[in-house]
């Protein structure tokens, strides 16, 4: 008897959670747009991505109000990428831990796990129940230099010509990076801004991403409502 796989999705709350349909916006950029340079860009060293997995793999129902993207590697391997809003508590490790057991038992091969931080500056690597080890490859956007970044595409605005795969995700992230001098909310109206200035169709591809990524300080309507320079 075949086991239908489904996942549950519970109404995310827009204060504590990042917008769900960002997951999709987030893998077309990844995949479609960006692809490897997005893995140099977290500072990862793995085999090309050959393209995306399907994410919903449980016999069980699974509750998830994260995004994440699921690819299969050059090597045969699997990638999964995750996004970590909130502090990683024990239950995220031992969720972490279940999904990568469930697409290295469905595909049988190994699985990265890439949790990407939108707030901590650090957070455990792994979890070690004895018999079951979790190795897991942590971003920090909170590390990364937002003073620089914002510099850096600040000077190129106006030359889209000059744009880069890395230029993309730095401004998609910009809110998230070190900046004492601007705040959270400052760094994503000006980001939002930018990407509507963008080319066709990266703009509305960076434009979705800050908007689910940012929800839970900017009303969304207001960043759609940003007028052009």
């Amino acid at each position: 008897m075949r086991v239908t796989l489904k996942r549950k999705r519970k109404r995310a709350d827009p204060k504590t959670s990042i917008a769900y349909h960002a997951k999709d916006m987030i893998q077309k950029i990844l995949v479609d747009r960006l692809g490897n340079e997005a893995l140099a860009w977290y500072g990862l060293e793995l085999p090309a991505i050959h393209g995306p997995l399907p994410s919903v793999l449980s016999v069980l129902t699974i509750e998830k109000r994260e995004v994440d993207s699921v690819y299969r590697l050059a090597d045969g391997t699997i990638l999964d990428v995750e996004f970590q809003s909130d502090s990683m508590r024990q239950k995220d490790l031992e969720r972490f831990l279940r999904y990568a057991t469930i697409l290295g038992t469905h595909y049988h091969t190994a699985v990265t796990m890439v949790v990407v931080h939108l707030r901590a500056h650090s957070a455990a690597a792994g979890l070690d129940l004895g018999a079951v080890v979790l190795r897991l490859n942590p971003v920090f956007l909170a590390e990364r230099d937002g003073q620089a970044a914002f510099k850096r595409l600040e000077a190129k605005v106006g030359h889209p010509d000059t744009w880069e795969s890395g230029d993309y995700l730095d401004l998609a992230f910009l809110p998230f990076m070190r900046d004492p001098t601007r705040t959270q909310k400052e760094r994503a109206l000006w980001a939002a801004q930018v990407a509507e200035q963008l080319p066709e169709p990266i703009n509305r591809y960076a434009t979705a991403m800050i908007i689910g990524l940012t929800r839970t300080f900017v009303d969304p309507w207001v960043l759609i409502g940003l007028p052009e320079n």
